[in-house]
């Protein structure tokens, strides 16, 4: 997620170390956890793994990548926002005999992945859609925090509670029941109320990115049906 801030503040040969030491510990937490590396780019951000065995072993991966993204020195250390969906998708080889490259082609990931900066301004750190979520079991502890459409198909999104540490952890599970009513309020329209649970949950746990962007969407929102300007 701060790639982008990285380019800014390094040197061209920092900036190097910076990609080589994110993807190093992508790869080594991947390959410990039974996954296989599809993909990658000199952004990151298009990097993809797959894991075949089982669905917990992609959030162990991102557990593990999480508590391991130290810095290189003289480098920031990264900090990542992982993505986790169930879908098809189609890979292989493309180019000319003389140069081959390996591709991942999939309508659903491109459409979740947009959504990437959005999640990592709200402190997101794994977030994972229904599909690969009921594929968990009870194995982690999370809550569900929306949903996005295409027009076409809508995704229900959870954010795994475990990449947290303990006491941000149970704290946001203790106040999970009224998340869920105030969740519920704002896709009634009721955004009055869900404001007024939103706010307090925030007062509670100010590091709730989730819970800040939906007060001020419902401020927002309740702004507009009351005739003031928008911003």
């Amino acid at each position: 997620g701060n790639r982008d801030e990285a380019r800014r503040m390094l040197e061209d040969g920092q900036f190097v170390e910076f990609i080589n030491h994110s993807f190093g510990i992508f790869y080594d937490c991947v390959e410990a956890n039974r996954g296989w590396l599809l993909s990658s780019g000199m952004r990151l951000s298009s990097m993809e793994a797959m894991f075949p065995n089982s669905a917990g072993d992609g959030v162990r991966a991102g557990l593990d990548f999480l508590g391991q993204a130290k810095p290189a020195e003289g480098t920031p250390a990264p900090k990542p926002l992982l993505m986790l969906h169930q879908a098809s998708f189609l890979y292989g080889v493309a180019g000319r005999e003389e140069r081959l490259f390996p591709y991942l082609s999939s309508a659903e990931l491109e459409f979740l992945g947009s959504f990437a900066p959005h999640f990592q301004e709200t402190g997101v750190r794994i977030v994972v859609t229904e599909s690969y979520w009921r594929q968990l079991g009870d194995q982690f502890s999370g809550r569900y925090i929306g949903f996005v459409s295409d027009g076409e198909k809508s995704y229900k999104l959870y954010e795994i509670l475990d990449a947290y540490p303990e006491l941000e952890r149970e704290l946001r599970k203790s106040y999970d029941k009224r998340f869920q009513e105030a969740l519920n309020l704002f896709y009634h329209n009721d955004f009055y109320l869900a404001r007024g649970i939103f706010s307090s949950l925030l007062r509670a746990s100010p590091e709730d990115g989730v819970a800040r962007w939906y007060l001020f969407t419902c401020e927002r929102f309740f702004n507009q049906e009351n005739g003031a300007a928008d911003y």
